[in-house]
């Protein structure tokens, strides 16, 4: 994989941003990555708050603050990356998981390129799927994985955030990498 070398010219510690509209492939591709580098995963749906599912340009059902804090600082400091996973009642349940010191890190999610996050990341990787692509695989995900119907939700909530987030932040625009995945 060509990111592969890339990554490897990154300095000793560094954080590979994945991101792209939910259902675009961004866990996939960072799974595929993680293998092939030796790397941890953090997802920033570990960080969602059920209760900020909402219509918003700036996503904040995703506690990018208490990523920044469990996660992000305690990377570039050498501490032990310690983060609870939200679960789908509360933020403050959920197990724990754990990080020691690696040289490289991926963290993957929708609105992961946000102002508040990007200095962190050390390579920026936008999934470059369009957005109707995105989210129809995202329902086709939904139904398959979960046995759930969650059209309505992905029209009426996920893919109007994902255009708002788009318009007001242009993540694609901060990235470092378009990636253009070959199953489009």
């Amino acid at each position: 994989m060509q990111i592969a070398e890339i990554i490897s010219r990154l300095p000793e510690r560094g954080i590979v941003g994945i991101s792209g509209f939910g259902g675009s492939g961004k866990s996939t591709l960072a799974r595929k990555l993680g293998e092939e580098i030796n790397a941890p995963i953090v997802s920033i749906d570990s960080f969602w708050l059920p209760e900020r599912d909402i219509l918003s340009e700036d996503w904040p059902c995703f506690e990018r603050e208490r990523l920044k804090i469990e996660v992000l600082e305690p990377f570039y400091s050498g501490k032990i990356i310690r983060y609870r996973v939200s679960d789908d009642r509360e933020a403050d349940h959920g197990e724990f998981r754990e990080i020691f010191s690696v040289p490289i890190l991926i963290v993957e999610g929708c609105s992961l390129f946000h102002p508040d996050l990007l200095a962190f990341l050390s390579l920026k990787i936008w999934l470059d799927v369009p957005l109707e692509v995105a989210t129809a695989r995202g329902i086709a995900r939904d139904s398959a994985q979960f046995g759930v119907d969650m059209t309505s939700h992905w029209k009426e909530r996920w893919e109007p955030n994902e255009m708002a987030f788009l318009a007001k932040f242009r993540p694609d625009l901060s990235a470092d990498v378009l990636f253009f995945p070959s199953h489009q």
